[in-house]
């Protein structure tokens, strides 16, 4: 939508209230008065510190109305002291504990509908109560103050749902209702089975129309509600047809069973009758008509399947949801999103809520969001669809008759959570409850067949396809409309029907993706940038990643490979509201039934974001990262070279999942290897939208060009084809890469293979098909990328081109093992470029050397190139010395293990699973290591998720001699984050925070002549606490009620790597150290056990020293990472005074996070 209608985000005066208390003391220099050049678009101090529009957001879900207003403002304050800034609100229906998840089986929490008892119901249930309101009001009148930025959901759970619609604007499906007939050689008809009335004479005769069967979906029940509700009076008659059964097809041994239209008898179908559909006679009839007129004269002998075609409103709830307002006891109906008058209804009624308009009409709501696509349904149909079928506008024929032969039951449901269970009534009847696929696709048998090919099937299913794509599209303008007039931008997940991706971003203003599959990341981007939508965001962190086990290492590269894949900011998945059940005191049942960390919407998948995670201190360092790369690919427009064609309903790449892993088509792997940057394009942009103006393809009035295209794709539509010869012979480069188009993918009525032919005429006319390794050299004079980069197979990098004719890129090494080096080649037209590294705010002059700019790029490193025109760049007083911490190749050759370590440990569980009170404990001798490994250090720390503090001294006889070429800390491996301090408490002290590989700082401006003392603070992840609690449960659940939730909740299996393994080492160009320590040496004395001591004590391992290996069952895809517990760091100091002074100082920095330097090699020295 282009108009200029009033959107988005209201203009308060917001500049003066935000002040992000997480601002960074590695702020950017200042640019000078004086300019040698004109400004770059770049602007180093909103690089340094990018506002509050660049930071990410959250996914946050709320109990119902269940968590207090204190505690939800206090989660606001949380999250501008920590850098976050978005909030997407969500009430939520799971995360509560079971009785199945009491006993082990419940991984994924469960529905307040099916909770254990004692749960204050009454509270979480009182979503949309006037109370409800007025909390969401505070919120989001604090979030305004702060100037964080607020999404709502379209009602509770996922989808878009409402009590304000009725039955029969909600989700629609299709249902048949079928019968069996005789026809013998005088065309007499008799019945076969089934329940419709049959002429006793022959020729021009009415035969009766079988009445609608109930799908289970109707007769099952989820949580003590009906899954579906059944009303006859929402079940249209569309199409009744008499069709020839030509032989018998699948055997259907599940999800083949549907009840008879009054509810009183179940109906088996044992195996599929092929139709010949073809031949059927299709009538027609008037809603409500019993009967259909057949001649039998055309009908040879043999039996004959009579199918009525229906729609029917679903009834369906929401994923999750609050399935009942329990203020006004109606049903929260997701609405049919196919239909653009019930979407229109839904949103007036949602935002006509008078206690939410008032909020909406008040305060800033920038955007409505609704979820990615996933159904209660049998199969998406409605009236609309029909009658596109019947119009033969979209596929030039009448479908109609093949639609039956399309449905199966849940066919088109995301049942993550199960099946519903057939209700008894029912089950008494002998209907089973099927089993069927959780996340879509039913039992993939149709209960009918037709005699087509399976070649042609699947051009029928094509075909239905574009049915659905178009009123889905009509349903997201529908949204975008709507939520229009009330002056709020629509946000959504367009993507599991079949519909374009691509297209569908024309509608929605913030188009989102989801996961860490690049390519399922650039198709959402691709579309952005075909229809002129900067902002792109993505849920992130989600199936396959684990809270309180992901790593902020992880985390980081998923920053990384977000922006090169177009994404430009995102919502962690996620937080949940505080929330430990009823804090009355007289409200004790639910006093045992939330884990330490409290209530979770989904405590086994994603990223917990909240303060109770262990790493939570580095989250602050972590956003401003983020918040870097997201500057940066927000500013400017998307530059692409190469445009790859991306077929209605197909894929970039084929396998792999959220965590990525998939196989990508050959053209985009040769475009990645070959330095060119690419987007996927679609049939609507180059049938109606694509133009060649001499030197580039442009797309649709401009929001995208590119300098040649790439068809990687065996059918294509003839009308793209068309299109693709019009540009081609206007001089457009187009290659056809492996196998030249030879088919159109739709049945055309029959007659698609004249329409084949032509697109293998088209094909050969325009010079066929190369292979993949031809392309490079195909190309080579027509793509002239502004930023390239010679052949590498492991680089990935994302273009902007700036307002000023610059052009920056974003570039990420792949490979997670080791670095690459990798040759860009920057364009004619661009006199300087400048490095900007994303982890520091920093920026860097960049050494061309003629048209190539030479780097190594660290092990999954990234870093921003920024090239300008003559007359335009950056000030000098704005770019730094050096080079950005990615790319730092300073030879020092002098490198020193440290060694003679201490290590000190706080908490309240070391030494066994069971928390108690927190205690000091302190170890000599070989404390670098695994402590979840067997036997190291007595396994004392084997449940530990506290921080523990690392102690040693260097001696450094000339401080100044090092300052030139770095003194670079290497912490080796860490599990999972580390605070380096050195020196502390005097003129010189630097501290960093450190949260992925390499781990490590250059500390030479602070270190001094003489002794030094480096301390290193690790943090783990919070995973083996929680196993230790669910262990400590399991030996004796009546003891230790208190812990029964982590059955349930805790997402692990088994310990994991935690704390520091080292080796440390310091590396210099010269020499840096006066005497290298010696190796340390375990203590050969038998040793008391720890023990709580005041801070002054020191106790020496256990027992003999464990191995330093990674031990445990971690793995680096975030996946089954490490987890970390909440623990202060450890303070530390030279004398007592300091220790208290310092840890009063630390506790401060802790929450403002004014101290932390997020610097990996080139630290920098604070002073205060």
């Amino acid at each position: 939508m282009n108009d200029q209608r009033r959107r988005g985000r209201r203009a308060l005066a917001l500049g003066a209230a935000f002040s992000v208390a997480c601002t960074l003391a590695v702020a950017g220099p200042a640019i000078g008065d004086e300019h040698s050049t004109t400004t770059s678009a770049i602007d180093p101090t909103e690089f340094a510190e990018p506002g509050v529009d660049f930071r990410p957001g959250v996914r946050w879900w709320w109990p119902g109305n269940a968590a207090s207003q204190e505690d939800l403002l206090a989660q606001v304050d949380y999250l501008h002291e920590n850098g976050f800034g978005a909030v997407e609100i969500v009430a939520f229906s799971k995360g509560f504990l079971t009785e199945e998840g009491i006993a082990g089986n419940g991984g994924n929490g469960g529905s307040i509908y099916d909770a254990a008892p004692g749960h204050d119901t009454e509270a979480i249930l009182g979503y949309e109560s006037p109370e409800y309101f007025a909390k969401l009001d505070a919120v989001v009148a604090r979030a305004n103050e702060l100037g964080i930025t607020v999404d709502l959901n379209i009602g509770s759970g996922y989808l878009a749902s409402d009590d304000s619609i009725g039955l029969e604007d909600s989700q629609n499906t299709m249902a048949l209702g079928r019968a069996t007939v005789r026809v013998d050689a005088t065309g007499a008809l008799t019945l076969v089975s089934g329940d419709v009335s049959v002429p006793s004479g022959t020729g021009q005769v009415s035969l009766g129309i079988p009445k609608p069967e109930v799908s289970p979906l109707f007769a099952s029940e989820k949580f003590g509600f009906d899954f579906g509700e059944w009303d006859p009076a929402n079940v249209h008659l569309n199409s009744v047809m008499l069709a020839p059964i030509t032989g018998q097809g699948a055997d259907l041994t599940t999800a083949n069973q549907t009840l008879t239209s009054d509810l009183s008898a179940v109906k088996t179908y044992e195996q599929q009758p092929v139709l010949d559909l073809d031949a059927a006679q299709l009538s027609y009839p008037s809603d409500g008509q019993t009967t259909f007129g057949v001649d039998t004269s055309k009908l040879e002998a043999g039996d004959y399947e009579v199918v009525a075609l229906y729609s029917a409103a679903t009834g369906a709830y929401g994923f999750n949801s609050i399935i009942e307002n329990t203020t006004t006891d109606k049903r929260n109906y997701v609405v049919d999103h196919l239909n653009p008058v019930a979407i229109t209804k839904l949103v007036d009624g949602w935002l006509g809520e008078a206690a939410l308009n008032d909020i909406v009409e008040s305060r800033d709501i920038r955007a409505a969001f609704n979820d990615s696509y996933e159904f209660y349904t049998d199969r998406h149909y409605n009236d609309l669809i029909q009658a596109a079928a019947e119009s033969q506008e979209l596929l030039g024929y009448d479908i109609t008759p093949y639609l039956p032969s399309l449905y199966s039951l849940y066919q088109d449901s995301f049942l993550i959570d199960g099946t519903p269970t057939v209700k008894p009534e029912y089950a008494a009847l002998g209907m089973q409850t099927p089993e069927v696929s959780r996340f879509g696709g039913g039992s993939g048998v149709p209960l009918l067949a037709s005699n087509l090919s399976e070649e042609e099937s699947q051009r029928i299913v094509h075909d239905y396809g574009v049915l659905l794509n178009d009123s889905f599209l009509q349903g997201l303008e529908a949204f975008s409309t709507t939520l229009g007039e009330y002056g709020i931008d629509y946000r959504q997940q367009a993507y599991n029907p079949p519909i374009d991706t691509l297209k569908s971003s024309q509608y929605v203003d913030i188009p989102e993706t989801e996961g860490l599959d690049e390519y399922s990341l650039k198709r959402v981007a691709s579309g952005a940038h075909l229809y002129g939508k900067n902002l792109v965001t993505s849920e992130v962190f989600t199936l396959g990643s684990v809270p309180f086990q992901i790593t902020p290492e992880f985390m980081k590269q998923g920053y990384d490979l977000m922006a090169t894949s177009g994404v430009n900011n995102f919502f962690y998945h996620g937080l949940s509201a505080t929330y430990s059940g009823n804090d009355d005191p007289a409200f004790t049942s639910d006093d045992n039934l939330y884990a330490e960390e409290g209530w979770r919407a989904w405590p086994t998948i994603g990223v917990e974001m909240a303060d109770t995670a262990g790493i939570a201190d580095y989250y602050a360092s972590m956003n401003s990262y983020a918040s870097r790369a997201n500057y940066l690919m927000q500013s400017g427009t998307n530059s692409s070279d190469v445009a790859i064609y991306m077929p209605l309903f197909g894929a970039l790449a084929s396998g792999g999942g959220f965590g990525g892993g998939s196989t990508p088509l050959a053209s985009v792997t040769t475009a990645q290897a070959n330095g060119w940057a690419w987007d996927a394009i679609n049939d609507d942009t180059i049938q109606t939208g694509l133009s060649w103006d001499g030197s580039h393809l442009v797309a649709n009035g401009g929001n995208a060009s590119f300098d040649a295209m790439l068809v990687e794709s065996g059918t294509v539509p003839l009308e793209t084809m068309q299109a693709l010869q019009k540009l081609k012979d206007a001089g457009a480069p187009i290659v056809f890469v492996g196998t030249a188009p030879a088919a159109q993918p739709g049945y055309a009525g029959g007659d698609y293979a004249a329409l084949d032919a032509q697109v293998g005429e088209i094909a050969a006319a325009m010079g066929g098909a190369v292979d993949a390794a031809a392309v490079p050299a195909a190309l080579a004079a027509s793509v002239d990328a502004p930023i390239s980069y010679e052949e590498n197979t492991d680089i990935r990098f994302g273009r902007r081109t700036l307002p000023t004719g610059g052009e920056l890129a974003y570039v990420r090494n792949t490979f997670a093992e080791v670095a690459t080096g990798v040759n860009l080649t920057v364009g004619d037209g661009l006199d300087a470029c400048w490095w900007l590294d994303p982890e520091t705010g920093e920026i860097f002059d960049a050494q061309v050397d003629g048209n190539v700019v030479s780097a190594t790029l660290d092990a999954s490193g990234a870093v921003a190139l920024l090239c300008e025109p003559a007359g335009t760049g950056i000030a000098d007083a704005a770019v730094s010395d050096g080079s950005p911490s990615s790319i730092d190749t300073t030879e020092r050759g002098v490198t020193h293990e440290l060694g003679a370590f201490s290590l000190e440990v706080t908490a309240d569980n070391i030494g066994s699973n069971a928390p108690g009170e927190a205690s000091t404990s302190k170890y000599t001798g070989e404390v670098l290591g695994d402590w979840s490994a067997d036997g190291f250090l007595g396994h004392e720390l084997r449940y530990v998720t506290d921080s523990g503090t690392y102690r040693t001294s260097v001696e450094i006889p000339d401080a100044a001699d090092l300052l030139e070429g770095g003194a670079v800390l290497n912490l080796g491996t860490v599990h999972n984050a580390a605070t380096v301090r050195v020196n502390p408490g005097t003129e010189h002290e630097l501290v960093t925070q450190l949260y992925a590989a390499p781990y490590e700082v250059d500390i030479a401006p602070a270190l001094v002549n003489g002794s030094n003392i480096i301390e290193i603070d690790v943090q783990p992840v919070q995973s083996n606490r929680r196993e230790g609690l669910k262990e400590l449960y399991n030996s004796d659940p009546a003891a230790n009620v208190k812990y029964q939730a982590y059955n349930s909740v805790h997402g692990g299996s088994g310990l994991i790597p935690a704390g520091l393994t080292g080796p440390v080492t310091l590396n210099s160009a010269v020499e840096s150290i006066a005497e290298p320590e010696p190796e340390p040496t375990g203590t050969t004395e038998p040793t008391p056990q720890p023990t709580s001591t005041d801070g002054s004590g020191t106790t020496a391992p256990t027992s003999t020293p464990g191995n330093s290996g990674d031990g445990g069952s971690g793995n680096g895809s975030g996946g089954s990472d490490a987890g970390g517990q909440d623990g202060d760091l450890a303070t530390t100091g030279v004398d007592g005074s300091l220790a208290g002074f310092l840890a009063l100082l630390g506790a401060l920095l802790a929450g403002t996070g004014a101290a932390f330097l997020i610097k990996k090699r080139r630290g920098r020295v604070t002073s205060e």
